[in-house]
């Protein structure tokens, strides 16, 4: 269930959106879903590359299959693509996983929610990313690497001194040796 948790102070109003998960009593494994801070703030349209760990609580010997769903939710709970696969563990996975964002998705807040079953029993992990213009990515992208730009810029400014720099000195070194 997805619900909002409001804070408000004398200038500001900020909406946060929260999943309650009610999980089963004695559950089986654990989950956890991690997005690298590349992922948490996206283009329209861009892939979701997600790490996720399963582990295996000891209740079952052996390995067993469950079923993964990954769902994407808007703000508003509603989900807006979905994905399941079944999956074997004995003790732990840890894996990648690609989800593509679907072209209908709009530029807002958005959660993850991953959830594991196996027979009646449930376990789950959310986390939240951020879908923005292409545009303001690019601008966020430029404005983390901008020591890289400007050390391209540099390498760019010394690179011309240097070959206008040489170039006489080149022809007055031809121009004694003849």
């Amino acid at each position: 269930m997805l619900v909002s948790l409001k804070i408000k102070s004398e200038n500001t109003e900020k909406e946060i959106p929260i999943i309650i998960e009610v999980e089963s009593e004695n559950p089986l494994f654990d989950v956890r879903v991690f997005l690298k801070d590349k992922y948490i703030n996206i283009a329209e349209e861009q892939e979701l590359i997600l790490e996720l760990e399963i582990f295996n609580l000891g209740v079952t010997e052996g390995r067993f299959d469950v079923l993964v769903t990954y769902e994407i939710r808007d703000s508003e709970g509603n989900i807006i693509s979905s994905e399941q696969e079944t999956l074997a563990i004995e003790t732990k996975i840890s894996m990648i996983k690609h989800l593509q964002i679907p072209s209908t998705a709009k530029i807002g807040e958005y959660i993850l929610y991953v959830s594991v079953e196996s027979g009646d029993t449930r376990g789950s992990a959310s986390t939240q990313f951020t879908i923005n213009d292409r545009n303001q990515t690019l601008k966020e992208i430029l404005i983390e690497n901008t020591w890289l730009m400007a050390s391209i810029f540099i390498g760019i400014i010394l690179f011309i001194i240097l070959k206008i720099w040489g170039i006489p000195y080149h022809a007055k070194i031809k121009g004694k040796n003849k």
